[in-house]
C-alpha cells in the first residue's frame, strides 16, 4: 500500500484488524526504508479541527506517517454516539482529502460497520479502498488454530484444536494459549490429555484480553473484559498488579526502541521469552506517547490508592473508569 492512499478496514475482530494495520505499516516501511511515524486516534473524541489538522500533516524532513483513525462515530453505523455527532463537516473534510491526499501520509480508517447512506462511504466504495475484515467461521477458526500450532512445530490433535477454537476467547487469547502450550510441552505432537494441565481455561486469559484491549484503546472490548474478570471472581489487586507490570514493560520497550536498540536486544533486556509478547509491547509503545504513559501511571496509582482505602468502593466501577481513562489518555 503506497503512501498517499486511504484504506478503510471494516470488521469486528481486533486481532485481524491489528494484523492488517501492522502489515500496512510494514509495507510503508519497505517502501521508504525507514520506520514510519504511527499515529493512532480514537474517533470518539475527535473534533473537526483536529481531524483537519491531522490530515494536513506535512513533515519537515520527508518522514512518512501512517494515521490510523478508529471508531469514527459519523462513519460507523453501529456507533452509540453517532446521533450526537454532525457528519457533514467531518465528511466534507475527508471527501476533500480524498481529492488531494497527502503524499507523505497513509490514512487507515477502522470501523466495525459503515453508514450505507453516507456520501463519503459511497466515494470510498467507488474508489475500491474498503477492505472487509471478516471474523472467521468455525471451520476457518479451527484451521487457523491448527496452523498456529504448526508454525511452532507442533501437530495438535483434533480434540485440542476444537477445544481452543470453541473456547470463546478472542484470537489474541487463543494465540497466547497456543504459544504457551507449545513452548511448555516441548512436544512435536500434542493431544488434549497432555495439554489439559497447561491449558488455562480461566485466569490470565481474560486479564490479558483486558490488557490487550487497553493497549488498543478499545474501550468497548476493555469494559467487556472487566465484566468477565469480575464475573469469574478475579482478585482486583492482582489485576491491577499485572496491568501495572505490563505498562512498565511498555515504557521500558519504548525507551529502548527510541535509543535504536534492536528487537532481539529489547527481548533480552526485558527478559521476554516470546516474540509475540515483544511485538505487542512495541505496538503499544507506538500508540502511547510519553505524556500519555505518564498519565496512565497516574491513573494506575490513583486506582491502587482507591483499592487500599476501599471502604464501600465499587471495584468493578473502578476498573471501568480506569479503562475509560487509559483508552482516552
Amino acid at each position: 500500500m503506497p503512501l498517499g492512499e486511504v484504506k478503510v478496514l471494516c470488521g469486528d475482530d481486533r486481532y485481524l484488524i491489528n494484523n492488517r494495520v501492522q502489515s500496512i505499516i510494514e509495507e510503508i516501511r519497505g517502501l521508504t526504508g525507514q520506520d514510519p511515524e504511527c499515529v493512532f486516534i480514537d474517533g470518539d473524541d475527535l473534533g473537526e479541527e483536529e481531524l483537519f489538522d491531522l490530515l494536513s500533516f506535512r513533515p519537515l524532513f520527508g518522514h512518512a506517517r501512517v494515521l490510523i483513525l478508529r471508531r469514527l462515530p459519523w462513519l460507523d453505523s453501529g456507533s452509540a454516539t453517532r446521533k450526537t455527532k454532525k457528519p457533514g463537516t467531518a465528511e466534507q473534510i475527508l471527501l476533500q482529502y480524498l481529492e488531494a491526499p497527502n503524499p507523505f501520509q497513509t490514512v487507515v480508517l477502522v470501523t466495525s460497520s459503515l453508514v450505507s447512506d453516507s456520501q463519503l462511504v459511497k466515494q470510498l466504495k467507488k474508489r475500491g479502498v474498503i477492505e472487509e475484515i471478516k471474523t472467521p467461521n468455525k471451520r476457518e477458526l479451527q484451521a487457523w488454530v491448527k496452523s498456529e500450532f504448526a508454525k511452532r512445530g507442533v501437530e495438535a490433535d483434533k480434540n485440542l484444536v476444537e477445544t481452543i477454537a470453541g473456547s470463546g476467547w478472542d484470537m489474541w487469547a487463543m494465540q497466547n494459549q497456543i504459544e504457551k502450550i507449545s513452548l511448555a510441552s516441548g512436544k512435536e505432537r500434542l493431544g488434549m490429555a497432555e495439554a489439559r494441565e497447561l491449558l488455562d481455561l480461566r485466569d490470565e486469559v481474560r486479564v490479558f484480553a483486558f490488557i490487550d484491549a487497553l493497549f488498543d484503546r478499545d474501550l468497548r472490548a476493555a469494559c467487556q473484559a472487566v465484566g468477565g474478570l469480575f464475573a469469574q471472581g478475579e482478585p482486583p489487586v492482582l489485576m491491577l498488579y499485572i496491568l501495572t507490570r505490563q505498562f512498565l514493560l511498555v515504557a521500558q520497550a519504548k525507551a529502548l526502541k527510541e535509543k535504536g536498540t534492536p528487537v532481539s536486544e529489547i527481548e533480552s533486556a526485558l527478559n521476554l521469552k516470546h516474540s509475540f509478547v515483544t511485538r505487542k509491547l512495541l505496538r503499544a509503545a507506538e500508540r502511547f506517547s510519553w505524556r500519555e504513559i505518564e498519565a496512565v501511571f497516574q491513573y494506575l496509582l490513583d486506582a491502587d490508592k482507591a483499592l487500599k482505602w476501599r471502604g464501600t468502593l465499587d471495584e468493578r466501577m473502578l476498573f471501568e473508569v480506569l479503562a475509560v481513562e487509559i483508552c482516552r489518555a
